[in-house]
Protein backbone atom coordinates (compact mmCIF):
# COMPACT_ATOMS: atom_id res chain seq x y z
CA UNK A 1 0.00 0.00 0.00
CA UNK A 2 2.76 2.51 0.92
CA UNK A 3 4.78 1.37 -2.09
CA UNK A 4 1.82 2.26 -4.37
CA UNK A 5 1.52 5.71 -2.88
CA UNK A 6 5.22 6.27 -3.37
CA UNK A 7 4.94 5.39 -7.06
CA UNK A 8 1.99 7.71 -7.45
CA UNK A 9 3.94 10.55 -5.81
CA UNK A 10 6.85 10.04 -8.21
CA UNK A 11 4.46 10.11 -11.19
CA UNK A 12 2.86 13.36 -10.03
CA UNK A 13 6.28 14.94 -9.44
CA UNK A 14 7.39 13.97 -12.93
CA UNK A 15 4.24 15.44 -14.41
CA UNK A 16 4.81 18.71 -12.60
CA UNK A 17 8.37 18.88 -13.89
CA UNK A 18 7.10 18.21 -17.43
CA UNK A 19 4.46 20.96 -17.21
CA UNK A 20 7.04 23.36 -15.84
CA UNK A 21 9.19 22.69 -18.89
CA UNK A 22 6.25 23.36 -21.20
CA UNK A 23 5.42 26.74 -19.71
CA UNK A 24 8.95 28.01 -19.14
CA UNK A 25 9.46 31.13 -21.30
CA UNK A 26 12.23 31.26 -23.84
CA UNK A 27 14.60 34.05 -22.70
CA UNK A 28 15.54 34.72 -26.32
CA UNK A 29 11.94 35.72 -27.09
CA UNK A 30 11.55 38.13 -24.20
CA UNK A 31 12.21 41.77 -24.89
CA UNK A 32 14.38 43.73 -22.50
CA UNK A 33 12.30 44.90 -19.57
CA UNK A 34 9.10 43.34 -21.00
CA UNK A 35 7.08 41.06 -18.73
CA UNK A 36 5.89 38.48 -21.23
CA UNK A 37 4.47 35.10 -20.21
CA UNK A 38 3.31 32.06 -22.12
CA UNK A 39 0.22 30.08 -21.13
CA UNK A 40 -0.62 26.64 -22.41
CA UNK A 41 -3.72 26.05 -24.56
CA UNK A 42 -5.13 23.15 -26.48
CA UNK A 43 -4.14 24.81 -29.77
CA UNK A 44 -0.56 25.78 -28.76
CA UNK A 45 0.35 28.96 -26.90
CA UNK A 46 -0.64 32.62 -26.73
CA UNK A 47 1.79 35.35 -25.74
CA UNK A 48 0.55 37.90 -23.20
CA UNK A 49 1.82 41.42 -22.69
CA UNK A 50 2.44 43.10 -19.32
CA UNK A 51 -1.24 44.03 -19.06
CA UNK A 52 -2.35 40.45 -19.62
CA UNK A 53 -3.65 41.04 -23.16
CA UNK A 54 -2.73 38.71 -26.04
CA UNK A 55 0.04 39.92 -28.30
CA UNK A 56 -1.13 39.88 -31.93
CA UNK A 57 2.00 38.72 -33.71
CA UNK A 58 0.21 38.23 -37.09
CA UNK A 59 1.52 40.26 -40.00
CA UNK A 60 0.98 40.17 -43.74
CA UNK A 61 4.44 38.78 -44.22
CA UNK A 62 3.58 35.79 -41.99
CA UNK A 63 0.64 34.71 -44.20
CA UNK A 64 1.44 32.96 -47.49
CA UNK A 65 -0.06 34.74 -50.50
CA UNK A 66 -0.63 38.09 -48.72
CA UNK A 67 1.65 41.03 -49.39
CA UNK A 68 1.91 44.56 -48.17
CA UNK A 69 1.05 46.48 -51.37
CA UNK A 70 3.22 49.42 -50.35
CA UNK A 71 6.35 47.27 -50.31
CA UNK A 72 5.64 44.35 -52.63
CA UNK A 73 6.82 45.97 -55.88
CA UNK A 74 10.53 45.78 -56.66
CA UNK A 75 10.65 49.50 -57.49
CA UNK A 76 8.35 52.45 -56.70
CA UNK A 77 5.42 52.74 -59.13
CA UNK A 78 5.40 55.85 -61.32
CA UNK A 79 3.14 57.70 -63.79
CA UNK A 80 0.05 57.23 -61.63
CA UNK A 81 0.32 53.44 -61.39
CA UNK A 82 -0.39 51.58 -58.15
CA UNK A 83 1.30 48.51 -56.71
CA UNK A 84 -1.07 45.51 -56.84
CA UNK A 85 0.10 41.95 -56.11
CA UNK A 86 3.69 42.83 -56.85
CA UNK A 87 3.03 44.63 -60.15
CA UNK A 88 2.56 48.29 -61.01
CA UNK A 89 -0.95 48.65 -62.44
CA UNK A 90 -2.79 51.63 -63.93
CA UNK A 91 -6.18 52.06 -62.17
CA UNK A 92 -9.23 51.42 -64.36
CA UNK A 93 -10.30 54.57 -66.19
CA UNK A 94 -7.08 56.44 -65.41
CA UNK A 95 -4.43 57.59 -67.88
CA UNK A 96 -0.89 56.34 -67.23
CA UNK A 97 1.21 58.34 -67.72
CA UNK A 98 -0.92 61.41 -67.07
CA UNK A 99 -2.17 63.64 -69.88
CA UNK A 100 -0.57 66.88 -71.03
CA UNK A 101 -1.71 70.35 -70.06
CA UNK A 102 -3.96 70.62 -73.15
CA UNK A 103 -5.48 67.15 -72.75
CA UNK A 104 -8.10 65.57 -70.52
CA UNK A 105 -8.30 61.91 -69.43
CA UNK A 106 -11.49 60.30 -70.75
CA UNK A 107 -12.07 56.63 -69.93
CA UNK A 108 -8.35 55.91 -69.94
CA UNK A 109 -7.53 57.89 -73.09
CA UNK A 110 -5.99 61.34 -73.38
CA UNK A 111 -8.11 63.62 -75.58
CA UNK A 112 -7.69 67.27 -76.61
CA UNK A 113 -9.40 69.72 -74.27
CA UNK A 114 -9.98 73.42 -73.89
CA UNK A 115 -11.36 74.23 -77.36
CA UNK A 116 -14.97 75.20 -78.08
CA UNK A 117 -17.33 72.24 -77.44
CA UNK A 118 -14.42 70.19 -76.10
CA UNK A 119 -14.09 69.00 -72.52
CA UNK A 120 -12.60 71.53 -70.15
CA UNK A 121 -8.98 71.14 -69.11
CA UNK A 122 -9.85 70.84 -65.45
CA UNK A 123 -11.91 74.02 -65.21
CA UNK A 124 -10.00 75.91 -67.90
CA UNK A 125 -10.68 76.68 -71.55
CA UNK A 126 -8.38 78.09 -74.21
CA UNK A 127 -8.88 81.72 -75.12
CA UNK A 128 -10.68 84.58 -73.45
CA UNK A 129 -13.90 83.97 -75.43
CA UNK A 130 -14.64 80.55 -73.89
CA UNK A 131 -15.85 79.48 -70.46
CA UNK A 132 -16.21 76.07 -68.80
CA UNK A 133 -19.91 75.19 -68.39
CA UNK A 134 -21.06 71.71 -67.41
CA UNK A 135 -17.62 70.26 -68.09
CA UNK A 136 -17.40 71.60 -71.67
CA UNK A 137 -15.99 74.80 -73.12
CA UNK A 138 -18.71 77.15 -74.37
CA UNK A 139 -18.51 80.35 -76.34
CA UNK A 140 -18.86 83.43 -74.16
CA UNK A 141 -18.89 87.19 -74.41
CA UNK A 142 -21.12 87.78 -77.44
CA UNK A 143 -24.67 89.08 -77.04
CA UNK A 144 -26.81 86.17 -75.84
CA UNK A 145 -23.75 84.20 -74.70
CA UNK A 146 -22.83 83.49 -71.09
CA UNK A 147 -20.63 86.17 -69.61
CA UNK A 148 -16.94 85.32 -69.74
CA UNK A 149 -14.78 84.96 -66.64
CA UNK A 150 -15.03 88.07 -64.49
CA UNK A 151 -18.31 89.10 -66.17
CA UNK A 152 -16.67 90.11 -69.42
CA UNK A 153 -18.57 90.68 -72.69
CA UNK A 154 -17.51 91.83 -76.14
CA UNK A 155 -18.26 95.57 -76.41
CA UNK A 156 -20.79 97.04 -76.71
CA UNK A 157 -22.52 94.06 -75.04
CA UNK A 158 -22.85 94.15 -71.28
CA UNK A 159 -23.24 91.41 -68.65
CA UNK A 160 -26.41 91.22 -66.55
CA UNK A 161 -24.70 88.84 -64.15
CA UNK A 162 -24.95 85.67 -66.23
CA UNK A 163 -25.64 86.64 -69.89
CA UNK A 164 -24.25 89.20 -72.30
CA UNK A 165 -26.76 91.55 -73.95
CA UNK A 166 -26.34 94.01 -76.82
CA UNK A 167 -27.91 95.34 -79.98
CA UNK A 168 -26.88 92.41 -82.18
CA UNK A 169 -26.25 88.70 -82.00
CA UNK A 170 -29.33 87.55 -80.09
CA UNK A 171 -32.36 85.77 -81.55
CA UNK A 172 -34.23 88.14 -83.85
CA UNK A 173 -31.46 90.71 -83.82
CA UNK A 174 -29.12 91.54 -86.65
CA UNK A 175 -25.98 89.45 -86.96
CA UNK A 176 -22.93 91.04 -85.41
CA UNK A 177 -19.86 91.90 -87.47
CA UNK A 178 -18.58 88.82 -89.29
CA UNK A 179 -22.06 87.20 -89.26
CA UNK A 180 -21.57 86.21 -85.65
CA UNK A 181 -24.44 85.22 -83.36
CA UNK A 182 -24.83 83.93 -79.83
CA UNK A 183 -24.24 80.31 -78.85
CA UNK A 184 -27.12 78.11 -80.07
CA UNK A 185 -28.05 80.53 -82.84
CA UNK A 186 -26.83 81.11 -86.36
CA UNK A 187 -26.79 84.01 -88.77
CA UNK A 188 -29.44 83.03 -91.33
CA UNK A 189 -31.72 84.55 -93.90
CA UNK A 190 -32.28 84.81 -97.62
CA UNK A 191 -32.40 87.72 -100.00
CA UNK A 192 -34.13 90.14 -99.93
CA UNK A 193 -34.65 89.69 -96.18
CA UNK A 194 -31.73 90.87 -94.02
CA UNK A 195 -29.65 88.31 -92.23
CA UNK A 196 -30.54 87.86 -88.57
CA UNK A 197 -29.78 85.51 -85.71
CA UNK A 198 -32.06 82.49 -85.49
CA UNK A 199 -32.28 79.45 -83.22
CA UNK A 200 -30.50 76.53 -84.85
CA UNK A 201 -30.01 72.80 -84.56
CA UNK A 202 -33.58 71.51 -84.10
CA UNK A 203 -35.81 69.76 -86.64
CA UNK A 204 -36.62 72.19 -89.45
CA UNK A 205 -34.30 74.84 -88.01
CA UNK A 206 -31.19 76.15 -89.74
CA UNK A 207 -28.07 74.12 -89.16
CA UNK A 208 -25.72 75.61 -86.60
CA UNK A 209 -22.21 76.76 -87.47
CA UNK A 210 -20.23 73.97 -89.08
CA UNK A 211 -23.38 72.22 -90.37
CA UNK A 212 -24.14 70.70 -86.97
CA UNK A 213 -27.49 69.78 -85.43
CA UNK A 214 -28.67 68.94 -81.94
CA UNK A 215 -28.32 65.22 -81.21
CA UNK A 216 -27.21 62.17 -83.17
CA UNK A 217 -30.68 61.61 -84.68
CA UNK A 218 -30.52 64.82 -86.73
CA UNK A 219 -28.35 65.85 -89.64
CA UNK A 220 -27.96 68.91 -91.85
CA UNK A 221 -29.63 68.39 -95.24
CA UNK A 222 -28.60 69.89 -98.56
CA UNK A 223 -30.86 72.87 -97.95
CA UNK A 224 -29.00 73.84 -94.78
CA UNK A 225 -31.73 72.73 -92.35
CA UNK A 226 -31.70 70.05 -89.67
CA UNK A 227 -33.81 66.96 -90.37
CA UNK A 228 -34.18 63.47 -88.97
CA UNK A 229 -31.56 61.18 -90.40
CA UNK A 230 -30.74 57.54 -90.96
CA UNK A 231 -34.11 56.31 -92.24
CA UNK A 232 -35.11 55.31 -95.76
CA UNK A 233 -34.34 58.15 -98.23
CA UNK A 234 -33.27 60.37 -95.33
CA UNK A 235 -29.95 62.17 -95.01
CA UNK A 236 -27.23 59.97 -93.60
CA UNK A 237 -26.46 60.70 -89.97
CA UNK A 238 -23.06 61.95 -88.85
CA UNK A 239 -20.34 59.51 -89.81
CA UNK A 240 -22.40 58.02 -92.67
CA UNK A 241 -24.68 56.08 -90.32
CA UNK A 242 -28.08 54.70 -91.27
CA UNK A 243 -30.75 52.78 -89.36
CA UNK A 244 -32.21 49.32 -89.97
CA UNK A 245 -29.18 47.96 -91.83
CA UNK A 246 -29.50 50.60 -94.57
CA UNK A 247 -26.47 51.86 -96.46
CA UNK A 248 -25.39 55.48 -96.90
CA UNK A 249 -25.06 56.26 -100.63
CA UNK A 250 -24.16 59.73 -101.79
CA UNK A 251 -25.40 61.21 -98.52
CA UNK A 252 -28.75 59.40 -98.51
CA UNK A 253 -29.75 56.19 -96.71
CA UNK A 254 -31.07 53.50 -99.03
Amino acid sequence: MHRGLGSLSLLVAASVVGCTALVSPDPGRLGAGEDTSIVGTDAGHIELDAGGDPIDAFSLTDAPGLEDASESCAAPCEDGRLCVDGSCVCPEGACCPGCGADEACLAGTCAPCGGLNQFCCGDRCAGADAICLGGRCAQCGRPGDPCCAGGGCVAPATCDGTTCHGTCGEVGQACCTGNRCALGTVCAGSFPLPMSCAVCGGVGQPCCDGGTCAGDALACDRGGNCQTCGGALETCCTGGRCRDARTCRLGTCA
